[in-house]
């Protein structure tokens, strides 16, 4: 993030390991720099947590299917 270009980052884990904690903490750390920062997760209950955080799928319009059966 230094060099001024994007950065990714994908974290995954088990319950209760402390992901949130450390993915608000990259966000804070960014943040205070004046930088953008993207907090996206995969499921609403998970962009909850999130502070600012967004559903992937909704943010970066992913299309979803939908099977009706």
């Amino acid at each position: 993030l230094a060099q001024g270009h994007g950065e990714a980052f994908f974290m995954h884990s088990a319950g209760r390991c402390g992901k949130t904690y450390v993915c608000n903490l990259i966000a804070a750390a960014v943040h205070a720099k004046e930088k953008i920062v993207l907090c996206v997760a995969s499921s609403g209950i998970a962009s909850l947590l999130f502070s600012g955080g967004h559903m992937a799928h909704s943010h970066f319009k992913i299309p979803i299917p939908i099977h009706e059966g």
